[in-house]
């Protein structure tokens, strides 16, 4: 007993330029670049938006001030998250902040 396989469409073989696939290595390039630089030194606009995000000035706005008092904590805590990230075993991470526990 023989198979036949039917297929109304032509397989079309894929063509890959080399060119596409050296700006896609460019442009991880750029944006590996960016967010090393941006966990290392948080712009004020970073600050912001972790500082809005987690309502940690309530309906004070993020000016200048909060932005430059709360620097040193997210530098400390991206220090901490990536050092978690490094030392902790991936099925371990669960999502949660290292602050949080998990009652039972």
């Amino acid at each position: 007993m023989s198979c036949v396989l039917q297929s109304s469409s032509k397989i079309r073989r894929c063509a890959f330029l080399s060119t596409d696939i050296g700006q896609c290595c460019i442009e991880n390039s750029k944006i590996t670049d960016f967010v090393n630089e941006l966990l290392r030194n948080p712009s004020d606009g970073f600050v912001k938006l972790i500082v809005s995000k987690l309502d940690l000035v309530g309906d004070r706005r993020v000016n200048a001030n909060v932005v430059a008092r709360f620097e040193p904590i997210v530098k400390k805590a991206i220090k901490a998250a990536l050092l978690d990230i490094v030392t902790r075993p991936p099925a371990a991470s669960s999502g949660r902040t290292g602050s949080q526990r998990v009652s039972t």
